[in-house]
């Protein structure tokens, strides 16, 4: 089971072991492809329509967003009603409470998956 430990900037703890931007998918660790948002997008602080498609995988009944540790990505309305049309409660926080609200909802027995940003 997929269980964070912390966060700093810049880095997340999961199952003590450091990593930068995740997506939490059926608990596999998959980190976010910042290259290729940064491309496409000019920017890392949105949630790309791309992970949406995966943050739905697994049919979990939760999306747990964390916006940074200042909360700098940006979580557009049409984000939201997406994974609110496919049955999944989104839940945006800025990181340090995105993995506490996370780890809350996996011990209670919930299907979650995450998008977790690291930095501003």
């Amino acid at each position: 089971m997929v269980e964070f430990n912390g966060t700093y900037f810049g880095k997340v703890i999961i199952n003590g072991e450091k990593y930068g931007d995740v997506l939490v998918v059926k608990d596999q660790i998959i980190p976010r492809d910042r290259t290729l948002i940064e491309g496409k997008y000019k920017t890392t602080h949105l949630v790309a329509y791309e992970e949406i498609e995966n943050l739905l995988d697994g049919d979990p009944e939760f999306v747990i967003i964390g916006s940074g540790q200042y909360g700098a990505l940006k979580v557009n309305e049409k984000v939201v009603e997406k994974f609110e049309k496919n049955g999944v409660r989104a839940l945006v926080f800025k990181t340090p409470q995105a993995i506490k609200e996370f780890n809350k909802l996996k011990k209670s027995g919930k299907k979650v998956n995450a998008l977790i940003h690291v930095t501003c």
